[in-house]
């Protein structure tokens, strides 16, 4: 078995990666932008001197590209470390301070880990009450359930924008619409805030937070080209930090200075924020570049692995007429009858790929689960990504590698029946 030691650079340089959902590979162009802060611009951002101006200045502009991205203010951007992080600053601190107003949460029925089992912290140990929205087949959350869900005492919506597993997207914009709508119907004298999880939706399609109204939403640099260990928030103006007389107040998950309006206290990591700042730029600019490049891709991946398995291929969350409803760069297919970690491992060393959020035991989070998949389906399912640096040659070569993986299990799997 390869190890750190042992593996040699020619596998990985040859290795197809198909796993753009789990993380992305560095831009030139974010690390080029990055290189002078690890080695010029080491200022302390709150220092006065000139080289603290300087590592400061890198974070203004970096606040701007990510507000640029999304047609909001610099101000309403919060730097934190990661999307996990940001998810917590958002069900910890902002539902303990909406605790006056009510005590219910409403979510969809197949969240990540960091939404879920912070959820179910807060229902054990902070006497919140979550419902969680059933999703349809086609991996939308049923609207209908979720309208009348709504009630005097819910307090936030938090919502995942894509389905990191199946790649469907969830309409925040109508969740919004149909939320101010009950609000008026039930006479409810406080907002209802929503949040996005927009980890997996940054850099694939285009978001407008204006249009959309949403009021909070997380965002992870290493899933659109920008480096690991840095994220952000969005705060919509209006819902104001501890200092602020009005609005919900948004407190940090720790103690310390008052950096990034105190609610990511600490040291700012600067080079990371700059290059989080120029991987928003570069999504920005090359946005429908990268979307066509994506969907041909994902759909040169559909139509080849169904032309070869169409007996036994189950297509999950993904409709190739109504392709609008899902990011352009999922497909989450199973193979019937195989099983998809003998599949990693069969193929391990020559393409990366994934099987979805580790639904190995029946207690583990599963969006399959969730659009009620059975369970030869959900054991047999591969999660396929595509990226920028990904090429028609490799998608045509990861099909034959696949195909013969697949068809190697088949034999094994009947001769031993």
């Amino acid at each position: 078995e390869n190890t750190l030691t042992t593996m040699s650079n020619d596998i990985i340089e040859n290795a197809i990666y198909l796993d753009y959902n789990s993380t992305t590979p560095l831009k030139e162009e974010v690390l080029e932008e990055m290189m002078p802060y690890f080695k010029n611009y080491f200022g302390n951002p709150s220092s006065g001197h000139c080289l603290g101006k300087r590592s400061k200045l890198g974070i203004d502009k970096a606040r701007k590209q990510v507000a640029d991205l999304f047609n909001c203010t610099p101000n309403e951007i919060i730097f934190t470390s990661t999307g996990t992080e940001s998810n917590n600053i958002v069900l910890q601190r902002i539902c303990e301070n909406l605790k006056k107003y009510g005590n219910h949460i409403i979510t969809s029925g197949f969240e990540h880990y960091s939404i879920e089992y912070t959820l179910r912290y807060l229902e054990s140990k902070c006497g919140f009450e979550v419902s969680r929205i059933p999703i349809k087949e086609n991996g939308i959350m049923d609207l209908d359930i979720f309208y009348e869900e709504i009630k005097k005492e819910t307090v936030l919506i938090t919502v995942m924008h894509a389905n990191n597993e199946i790649g469907t997207l969830q309409p925040l914009k109508k969740i919004v619409e149909l939320k101010n709508k009950k609000i008026e119907e039930l006479g409810i004298n406080h907002n209802i805030y929503v949040h996005g999880d927009g980890c997996q939706t940054v850099g694939k399609i285009p978001i407008d937070f204006n249009d959309i109204n949403i009021d909070l939403y997380t965002i992870a640099a290493h899933k659109f080209y920008g480096p690991k260990g840095i994220g952000a928030l969005y705060i919509r103006n209006g819902i104001q930090n501890e200092d602020n007389a009005e609005g919900v107040p948004v407190s940090s998950l720790t103690f310390g200075a008052p950096q990034e309006r105190k609610i990511k206290p600490g040291t700012e990591n600067v080079y990371g924020i700059v290059g989080l700042g120029k991987a928003a730029e570069l999504a920005r600019l090359q946005m429908d570049e990268n979307i066509e490049h994506m969907k041909h891709l994902r759909n040169k991946l559909y139509f080849g692995l169904k032309e070869n398995f169409e007996d036994i291929m189950v297509v999950n969350g993904f409709n190739i007429d109504h392709q609008e409803l899902n990011l352009p760069n999922t497909l989450n297919v199973s193979f019937v009858g195989i099983d998809k970690f003998e599949l990693v491992n069969l193929l391990k060393d020559q393409v990366c790929f994934s099987v979805g959020s580790a639904c190995a035991s029946k207690n583990s989070l599963s969006a399959l689960r969730a659009i009620n998949c059975p369970e030869d389906v959900v054991n047999s399912c591969l999660r396929l990504s595509t990226g920028f640096k990904l090429t028609d040659e490799e998608v045509d070569r990861a099909i034959v590698l696949l195909s013969d993986g697949i068809n190697q299990l088949l034999n094994k799997n009947n001769n031993s029946n």
